[in-house]
């Protein structure tokens, strides 16, 4: 064979080898740094999860003394109005005994002054039948 194709031939031989080689070095180099940069990114990742974990906990906390707080103060509430109601209740169980005995007075007035009228009225209407009887 001629020198020339054998030249044209090794060069591109050469070249072909090269590049190989040069592909594997670089992606063995390349290849290092993308697992460098996976495990940084796993690193961070976990990082990340945990401080997700710590303000959870840190708001569920927060949450629960919130839910505490309002709790009390709404049990404060609630003994304030049962308090108010039994005085209430108290006012009127007083109320009620200061007048029932009054009414009762009153009742018993009434009910002798109604007979009296009643009385009145009959003797009115008797007299007035007699001066009829009397005028005929």
């Amino acid at each position: 064979m001629d020198p020339i194709i054998l030249t044209i031939i090794a060069a591109i031989a050469g070249l072909i080898l090269g590049g190989g080689i040069a592909y594997m070095a670089l992606s063995k180099s390349s290849g290092g740094k993308v697992k460098a940069a996976e495990e940084q990114a796993q690193l961070v990742l976990k990082e990340a999860q945990a401080q997700a974990e710590v303000m959870k906990k840190d708001k569920m906390l927060e949450a629960k003394e919130k839910f505490y707080q309002l709790k009390t103060e709404h049990d404060k509430n609630i003994a304030e109005r049962e308090k108010q109601i039994v005085a209430n209740e108290n006012k009127y169980k007083q109320k009620r005994a200061t007048t029932q005995p009054a009414n009762q007075h009153t009742k018993r007035t009434t009910h002798s002054q109604a007979k009296r009228s009643r009385r009145h009225s009959n003797k009115f209407k008797k007299s007035i039948g007699w001066c009829r009887k009397a005028q005929s």
